[in-house]
């Protein structure tokens, strides 16, 4: 059968985009990716995950090692999911309420608990914490997490080693705690491995945390405990002009990528590729040339 085929291949590399097998005819609409483990959370608001589960961080229970094909997170089954996250071993699931739900590695309380796990936790619960919060964004670097809240703020907790969690120290926190020294309000959050990014809701981007890489986007490669301006230059030619509302940010393990709509008199709808331009980025030979080419803006590393 073609599930029991791709189960077995799923163990090896692939350098090329495969179909992955699904229980039923199910929309996705969302995906998150840890170190060795997979989300998909569907239009009807079920989760699946799938692949490694050392710490817990498939939601399955501690009876499931290794996960090679989609399966439902059962625990989650009638709670109405909004968005998923995947850290590098931990899990976040954020619901409609704006409740939190958490699994997987917490040895550094990055599941928000006030306690640490040695051995993850293999059993999903709500971060009792983040009730008052009203979340409205969830984002899972390595082994730190940040959430924003509809009020425009943002909180971070776990490892802290890099600076990552922008308290102007290096500290863990179990709990989450605000991100103090950004001006306004914040639209949007994204984590890396050791790092972080803020999107203000006046298109001011700050970055904080380790910057080894170059990954902060101040011109060097020092690292930095607390939020720390972010100048864009231009990437492309044109005289596009940015409109921060329609900017988005994202962020790789230690990169990061900005895209952002060109004002014209025809809006540009934002992370709506066309049929041709996304084959041009699947290719292997043309991936890179094209998305410099369209994604617009980006953070120079010197």
């Amino acid at each position: 059968p073609l599930t029991k085929t791709i189960s077995t291949r799923c163990l090896f590399f692939f350098h090329r985009p495969v179909p992955i097998p699904s229980p039923l005819p199910i929309t996705v609409i969302q995906v998150a990716c840890g170190n060795s483990h997979s989300l998909a959370l569907t239009k009807g608001g079920q989760v699946f995950s799938w692949g490694l589960n050392s710490h817990g961080q498939l939601g399955l229970g501690k009876g499931v090692s290794l996960q090679p094909i989609p399966a439902l997170v059962r625990s989650l089954t009638g709670v109405p999911v909004t968005q998923v996250a995947a850290g590098g071993t931990h899990t976040l699931a954020l619901t409609l309420p704006g409740l939190v739900y958490c699994c997987g590695a917490n040895r550094a309380g990055q599941l928000g608990l006030n306690r640490v796990d040695e051995k993850g936790r293999f059993n999903i619960c709500a971060v009792p914490a983040l009730r008052v919060l009203r979340v409205s964004f969830i984002s899972c670097g390595e082994a730190h997490s940040a959430v924003l809240t509809k009020d425009g703020q943002v909180f971070t907790f776990g490892e802290g080693s890099r600076g990552q969690l922008g308290h102007n120290a290096s500290a863990n926190e179990l709990l989450p705690k605000l991100v103090e020294g950004m001006d306004g309000l914040v639209s949007q959050i994204a984590c890396g491995s050791h790092h972080t990014l803020v999107l203000g809701s006046s298109g001011q981007l700050w970055a904080f945390g380790s910057g080894v890489k170059g990954q902060l986007g101040t011109g060097n490669t020092e690292g930095s405990l607390r939020p720390t301006s972010v100048l864009l230059k231009r990437a492309s030619g044109g005289a596009a002009t940015v409109i921060h509302n329609d900017m988005k940010i994202s962020v790789g393990w230690n990169s990061n990528f900005i895209y952002t709509a060109e004002s014209s008199e025809r809006e540009q709808p934002i992370g709506r590729l066309d049929k041709a331009k996304l084959q041009k980025w699947l290719t292997m030979e043309q991936g890179n040339t094209e998305a410099q080419m369209f994604i617009y803006y980006y953070i120079y590393l010197h």
